[in-house]
């Protein structure tokens, strides 16, 4: 139950076990007390790394599913990626410093992306950016001229082939 903070299942569900048959008599000696006294100590350790746990998933929103899918399908498959591997780095520092680093990778990541087109241009022989500017425009509109002949030619072919096909159905 998120609401109350409170999960159906906890980190270290067991944790509290070992002291469900534990109790505290006068006539235990000092070893018995200071046994029990060390199991309260690693039950308060593992205790205060749940709530540690817990306040991490919700601080984060970690478990409204949906929006987290929603903004992971915005992304790019390359910033996906990034998002993806720095992931388990998160816990080791707050949201806004984990947003702060995969954001700088991010731009790091994309102006190594322009650098690699601009050095595709220079070694093209292009050397200002309006004959880059001009050189994607023709870029793209020969892309989409080649993608348009390919649906055209597959159509054609479709269309033809039924009619071939009812065609010799008639002559027999």
């Amino acid at each position: 139950m998120p609401n109350r903070e409170d999960f159906d299942v906890e980190w270290c569900n067991e944790a509290e076990e070992p002291l469900a048959d534990m109790d505290f008599r006068e006539d235990e000696t000092e070893a018995d007390l200071d046994l029990k006294m060390k199991i309260l100590a690693v039950y308060n350790r593992r205790i205060d790394e749940r709530e540690r746990r817990k306040k991490f998933i919700l601080e984060r929103g970690l478990l409204d599913i949906k929006r987290q899918l929603s903004h992971e399908r915005r992304r790019l498959k390359e910033e996906r990626d990034v998002f993806t591997t720095l992931r388990p780095f998160a816990r080791f520092h707050s949201k806004e410093e984990h947003e702060e680093l995969v954001q700088g990778l991010l731009e790091e990541l994309r102006v190594r992306r322009r650098i690699a087109q601009l050095q595709k241009y220079r070694s093209m022989g292009i050397h200002t950016l309006a004959e880059g500017e001009v050189f994607e425009s023709e870029h793209r509109r020969h892309e989409s001229d080649r993608t348009l002949r390919r649906a055209r030619s597959s159509f054609t072919f479709s269309e033809r082939t039924p009619h071939h096909r009812s065609g010799r159905q008639e002559q027999e």
